[in-house]
Order: C-alpha cells, then structure tokens, then sequence
C-alpha cells in the first residue's frame, strides 16, 4: 500500500483563498479545467 502527498501551489495573484477537496479532485479529474470555475 502506498500513499501520495499533493501540496497545491498557486500564483500569489490569484484571487482564490481557499478550495475545497472537492474542488481539488474535479481539477485533478479533469472535470473543472479553468480557475473560474471554483471562484465564488
């Protein structure tokens, strides 16, 4: 059994604060391909 570590880093300009896990594994999945997307 293995375990992966994902840190997510993003540009100090872009204006998302926080994402959620959800948010994390559409982007990851390709179901959410632009940052707009996520915005609230």
């Amino acid at each position: 059994m293995a375990r992966d570590e994902i840190a997510v880093i993003v540009n100090a300009d872009n204006p998302l604060n926080d994402i959620t896990m959800d948010q994390l594994e559409a982007i990851y999945t390709g179901k959410t391909t632009e940052w707009k997307a996520i915005y609230r």
